[in-house]
């Protein structure tokens, strides 16, 4: 979590977030976990990923958008999203914060 959301949290004297901010959360793991694949496609599934999960877009409009076949695009929001959630139950398990656990990151 950012420390602007930590700072939230705490204010509130709660360890639970809001729906914003387990938003945010998932976003900055998607971009991060895009930004460790050494895959080509690895813009592509991000933008995927934004366009379906954030902008609430269907598969068809995303793909559509980027200019790519729909089952390419449902091939990688479905990678991503594996990495996501590889990556959001490595935080829960070490209790670590999602920018410290041991990942090796890749320029894209």
């Amino acid at each position: 979590m950012g420390q602007k959301t930590e700072a939230r949290i705490r204010q509130r004297g709660s360890l639970r977030a809001t729906d914003a901010e387990l938003s945010a959360l998932v976003s900055q793991m998607a971009c991060r976990c895009a930004k460790c694949t050494n895959y080509d496609d690895a813009p592509l599934a991000r933008a995927m990923f934004q366009s379906v999960e954030e902008r609430g877009q269907t598969l068809d409009a995303a793909a559509g958008s980027l200019g790519i076949d729909v089952g390419d695009g449902a091939y990688l929001l479905a990678g991503l999203r594996q990495d996501v959630a590889v990556d959001f139950a490595l935080t829960l398990l070490t209790g670590r914060k999602p920018d410290l656990l041991n990942r090796q990151e890749e320029p894209v």
